[in-house]
């Protein structure tokens, strides 16, 4: 059967919106890495996985890291493009091992030199610092939790790094004020098709990854399973993981969204109406206004298709329990 996915959902949302993604401007010149296979648990499960350290922090080979997340709700796709010198990332496309995942890395210190290629998450440029190792790509293993919104924290008494693919990235509170205009501008960058693609999905009921051979009948309309979620709750406890308590739901999706979800024997389910990738892209163009915990941008609505414009849009990002969550969208 069929297999229809939204093209962001909850399990992406947070993309780049996160502290640990921020002090990520291009290396400069080449650095000493110190090769290591470290000790790591993912989700309760413990694997060995090679690392370099560079200037305190882990550095993991991208595919790695894909192969890890594989059959994982935070599974992603990555692809190489030659010809622009780029890396693509996709969630919620199965990863396709191209061989030599997870092997041990070289022992001792290496050289690593600033990667040349740009990464784009569905065609949006994201600002990661990568070193090239060996012929190999690496990124700060934190850098890539944020984009990929899963939790990594540290075990000092075993010295094992905690991979968690059930809780999204919790950054450390520095405070709003720690954040530059132009690290704010960056995270705004991809922030934008994340918030509209999610409210959008939120109003027509297409959210979260749809399994299209578990559905129901009700009232003449087909409904569809929503996977992980029992509730009207539990899918408003999902939204507030990525927007500001202080934007609910019926402050951008406007309450007609409860009339595509149908709660029914302690499942919840959406309507049937066939939504699969959303084909519209947000160009930020600047930042409108920045006050206290909270900062508002303007950008463009592009179709990703052949790049015309045809609309703009204003969005805010909101600073709350040390994270900086999405605010408010609105078409102007």
């Amino acid at each position: 059967m069929k297999k229809q996915h939204i093209r962001l959902t909850a399990a992406l949302l947070l993309m780049v919106l996160l502290l640990g993604l921020l002090p990520v401007a291009q290396a400069a010149e080449s650095v000493s890495a110190s090769g290591n296979n470290i000790d790591l648990s993912l989700d309760g499960k413990a694997v060995k996985i090679g690392a370099y350290n560079i200037a305190g922090s882990n550095y993991i080979k991208l595919r790695d890291i894909a192969q890890l997340l594989k059959g994982t709700d935070k599974e992603f796709a990555v692809a190489w493009d030659g010809a622009s010198q780029s890396i693509s990332l996709n969630s919620w496309e199965e990863y396709t091992p191209v061989g030599g995942e997870l092997a041990p890395v070289a022992p001792g210190v290496q050289t690593a030199r600033p990667s040349a290629a740009s990464v784009l998450w569905y065609g949006t440029p994201v600002p990661l610092t990568a070193y090239t190792i060996n012929g190999n790509n690496f990124f700060r293993l934190r850098d890539l939790s944020a984009v990929l919104n899963f939790r990594v924290t540290w075990e000092g008494s075993s010295g094992t790094v905690i991979v968690d693919t059930t809780h999204g990235y919790q950054a450390a509170d520095g405070g709003p004020g720690a954040t530059s205009d132009g690290e704010l501008l960056a995270l705004a960058s991809v922030a934008g098709s994340g918030m509209k693609n999610m409210i959008y999905g939120f109003e027509a009921g297409a959210c979260f990854g749809q399994e299209w051979e578990d559905c129901v009948e009700y009232n003449g309309t087909s409904y569809c399973r929503v996977p992980g979620l029992n509730s009207m709750k539990d899918l408003e406890d999902a939204w507030y993981q990525d927007f500001s308590r202080r934007y609910p739901i019926e402050k951008n999706a406007g309450s007609s969204y409860k009339e595509m979800y149908l709660e029914r024997n302690g499942a919840l389910y959406t309507r049937n109406q066939g939504i699969g990738d959303d084909m519209t892209d947000v160009i930020v163009d600047k930042m409108v206004s920045r006050s206290g915990d909270e900062a508002v941008f303007q950008g463009q609505l592009v179709d990703a298709i052949d790049g015309g414009s045809y609309g703009t849009m204003e969005f805010s990002l909101v600073y709350e329990n040390g994270t900086w969550l999405y605010g408010y969208y609105k078409e102007l």
